[in-house]
């Protein structure tokens, strides 16, 4: 949660930091297209933290984060494969991400899954 707080915050209020980490010099025609995405990273960062305070009486949650983790798997993947200026960060990271969302993403559905029956 604290790492896609971070993420969007950067990528909404500094899209051009964002984008020379991951891509080089920031083209004018992506900016809004990186501050859209900061939001949304925002809001997963919210809906995070609201599951890891919630977890206890609302379990849902901790399902909710694991799909939307899932939902990046796919995301991530086609950014590394559409995206023509990755630098070499950009591109570690976006081999990583896949990686650390599919395996996080599962673990929450699962735990979710095993919860004891008397939860929800």
């Amino acid at each position: 949660a604290v790492f896609d707080l971070g993420l969007g915050l950067l990528a909404t209020l500094w899209p051009d930091i964002y984008a020379s980490l991951m891509h080089g010099p920031l083209h004018p025609d992506a900016e809004f297209m990186i501050r859209r995405t900061g939001v949304l990273w925002l809001v997963f960062s919210l809906s995070e933290f609201l599951a890891f305070a919630k977890a206890p009486r609302w379990p849902t949650s901790v399902f909710a984060v694991g799909l939307l983790r899932l939902m990046d798997v796919p995301a991530d993947a086609v950014y590394l494969v559409s995206s023509s200026s990755l630098t070499a960060l950009g591109r570690a990271s976006l081999i990583f991400a896949p990686i650390f969302n599919l395996a996080a993403g599962l673990y929450l559905i699962n735990a979710w899954r095993k919860r004891r029956p008397t939860e929800e």
